[in-house]
């Protein structure tokens, strides 16, 4: 028996779960897409889907989006009223660097990216997970 069955067989206390505070939401869907500006589609390439950023979803109504390279925090702005109707309070932009990999002997590199980190004020909220 190896140290992944080992693993795979310990089990874990489950916590309890705590109480949500129910808050009046307004969820907005991307319908406006059909109606957005090329200049809208251009900046905001697509939302950043990951584990993490979930939990700042729901914690702290954050939302994270791949933006293109050159686009600014006015334009992210701007990008979000028109596709998702909602008026963000903040955002915070982060360019990241892509991961060096190997595939066999050589070696590769991903593409770089830009992040936007975009806070809503409490009672708005954004479908993004639809269907995943």
């Amino acid at each position: 028996m190896g140290i992944m069955d080992k693993l795979r067989k310990t089990k874990t206390a489950k916590a309890p779960k705590a109480e949500a505070v129910e808050v009046e939401q307004k969820v907005v869907a991307p319908a406006n897409v059909a109606k957005a500006s090329g200049e809208t589609i251009r900046v905001i390439v697509r939302p950043l889907v990951t584990e993490k950023s979930a939990t700042a979803q729901s914690a702290f109504r954050t939302y994270s989006f791949i933006v293109d390279k050159t686009a600014n925090k006015t334009q992210i702005v701007a990008a979000v009223k028109e596709l998702y109707g909602v008026s963000p309070t903040s955002v915070r932009v982060l360019n990241v660097e892509g991961h060096r990999v190997r595939f066999g002997k050589g070696q590769g590199k991903r593409s770089d990216f830009k992040k936007a980190m975009v806070t809503l004020k409490p009672g708005d909220s954004i479908t993004i997970h639809e269907g995943v």
